[in-house]
């Protein structure tokens, strides 16, 4: 199974000079100099796994009262690289397909947790099914974490609007907002609008209502 996502969307979140997406409802105001908002100081972010995320480690601003959590070993070995102060490793058995561990003890761990702001990666995307994951144990993990989350920001990839995931996570209204490339098709994103998504294009926010 392919990953969920691509490094690149995770840098085009975090630099966000790109052009907005104009559907008919039009954008809010104040989004702020990132789409993604990974440079707040303080917060208490976990950064679920895959490929994205992994990359989003990068983007991370130097702060040492942060706290990252993870599901993954390889984000966490790439957290500790950046010598972050606070570092919390969700335990329990590691899927090999999803690159993380998802199982009943990491559930129970993460549901511990309060969480500021959760960067979730997702499999599908759909204004019918909303977020979607292949992973059965995937899909309740990340269940989990957004219901342990303050803020739920989930990427998605322009292939994953035509895929289709068995195990849904959430629905579009209930994400806070959806990380989508700058080159997501029209079509795709209109439907996600209409469906109550609040969608973030490389700088640019797009409202739900």
């Amino acid at each position: 199974m392919p990953r969920c996502l691509r490094q690149s969307t995770a840098r085009r979140a975090g630099a966000v000079d790109g052009g907005a997406y104009e559907p008919s409802a039009r954008p809010k105001a104040g989004s702020g100099p990132r789409g993604c908002p990974v440079h707040q100081p303080g917060k208490f972010l976990f950064l679920d796994s895959g490929s994205t995320n992994l990359a989003l480690v990068e983007l991370l601003a130097d702060d040492p009262e942060r706290t990252v959590a993870t599901n993954s070993i390889e984000i966490a070995a790439a957290v500790l690289r950046r010598q972050a102060p606070q570092l919390i490793v969700v335990g329990g058995t590691v899927n090999p397909i999803v690159g993380g561990c998802v199982d009943a003890a990491a559930i129970q761990s993460v549901s511990q947790l309060n969480i500021d702001q959760c960067f979730m990666e997702a499999c599908s995307a759909a204004p019918t099914s909303g977020i979607s994951a292949f992973d059965a144990s995937d899909a309740a993990f990340k269940r989990a974490v957004l219901a342990n989350s303050r803020q739920s920001l989930v990427l998605v990839t322009n292939e994953k609007f035509d895929a289709r995931a068995p195990h849904r996570i959430a629905t579009l209204e209930s994400i806070d907002r959806l990380v989508v490339e700058h080159d997501a098709p029209r079509r795709c994103l209109d439907g996600l609008v209409r469906a109550g998504a609040y969608i973030v294009i490389a700088g640019s926010i797009v409202s739900r209502k």
